[in-house]
């Protein structure tokens, strides 16, 4: 969607595997899935926000060479702790709209219209 929305914004995915199993996970499957893929998948293994609140792997959103970031999300044990269920699995994600929306062609990018 990202990049038919905005090509010229370079839309990147960014990952950070916080246990070392769902790291191999992402190396051997996730990171083959995406072939040649228009947005490019980045290792974010120094990425400091979101450990402690993310288990497994954290995911970021950034477009014009990760000058904005626009959506992020990852794994988290809400589910497995309301639930008691240890194995319960939940992915949270999220889009900044608003900054989406100042992409668009019909967009002023938040300057008033004369």
């Amino acid at each position: 969607m990202l990049t038919e929305l905005a090509p010229a914004a370079a839309p990147r995915l960014h990952v950070t595997a916080l246990d070392p199993i769902v790291g191999e996970r992402l190396h051997d499957t996730v990171r083959p899935a995406f072939g040649d893929s228009p947005v490019p998948l980045h290792d974010e293994p120094e990425r400091e926000r979101g450990r402690g609140y993310y288990r497994g792997a954290a995911l970021r959103v950034s477009l014009h060479d990760d000058k904005w970031d626009v959506g992020g999300g990852g794994f988290t044990d809400w589910t497995a702790r309301l639930l008691g269920d240890a194995k319960e699995r939940c992915l949270i994600s999220c889009l900044a709209t608003e900054r989406l929306a100042d992409l668009t062609p019909w967009s002023d990018g938040g300057r008033e219209r004369r």
